[in-house]
């Protein structure tokens, strides 16, 4: 929604260096009420699952949502990326995520970085004024992403994600994972499921892994507009 005035405030924070984060909660459903139309889908079944579970203890999982995304802001993971049989110490993990909007068709990549066995994270921001990008803290970077008041057509993103991935680890040719959402096939047709042609260029010797995520797939630090009643959280283990 262009009226939605959390835009504004997201934007004039960030522009100060302050991230944020807005939580809503959604009203109490009246006894046999059927959740709204404009619920996610996927949180129905969690209301309608929660409604028979009247033995379990309640909990404020917006209020559990909340602080865990709080602290996310900051780039803090509570749990280090933990290091799994098979993969060397010094691994550097890359995560690219694009998000693509049909209406004005441009894309919105958001590329982080994090070393095994550490808590925190780091974000690549493109450069201004013909200066190249740069990796910052996740929370510089998170700031300089909602900041920014353009998105990207489809070269200006490739051309983001090609030169994050020029020197993705802070010590060079060191043990690479790049993770990238399926929502970058539209960039790259190589990771459709069927015919295509090109793939995001990771180094060589590099692991290149397409992640798929869906209702059912439960997110890092969960999303709180889809699953406001109910966490969904994955491991914290890293497996090839």
């Amino acid at each position: 929604d262009e009226n939605d005035p959390k835009h504004v405030l997201r934007a004039l924070c960030a522009q100060h260096g302050i991230s944020t984060q807005f939580i809503f909660h959604l009203p109490p459903q009246g006894e046999g009420a059927t959740p709204s139309k404009g619920i996610a889908p996927g949180l129905k079944s969690r209301l309608r699952k929660a409604k028979t579970e009247e033995s379990d203890p309640p909990q404020d999982y917006p209020a559990i949502n909340s602080l865990i995304d709080a602290i996310r802001g900051t780039g803090y993971v509570p749990l280090p990326l933990e290091r799994t049989a098979g993969i060397p110490a010094d691994t550097t993990v890359v995560s690219i995520y694009v998000d693509y909007l049909h209406k004005p068709n441009a894309y919105l990549p958001v590329i982080t970085r994090s070393l095994v066995n550490t808590r925190y994270l780091q974000v690549y921001v493109d450069g201004s004024g013909g200066q190249p990008g740069q990796w910052k803290s996740y929370s510089e970077g998170l700031c300089a992403i909602h900041a920014s008041p353009k998105l990207l057509d489809q070269d200006a993103a490739k051309l983001l994600i090609r030169q994050a991935l020029l020197a993705p680890t802070v010590v060079a040719d060191s043990p690479l994972i790049v993770y990238i959402n399926a929502g970058a096939k539209r960039l790259y047709p190589g990771m459709n499921d069927g015919a295509g042609h090109g793939l995001p260029p990771a180094p060589k010797n590099a692991w290149l892994i397409r992640t798929r995520s869906d209702y059912q797939t439960a997110q890092m630090t969960g999303v709180h507009s889809l699953s406001p009643l109910a966490p969904m959280y994955i491991g914290n283990r890293i497996g090839v």
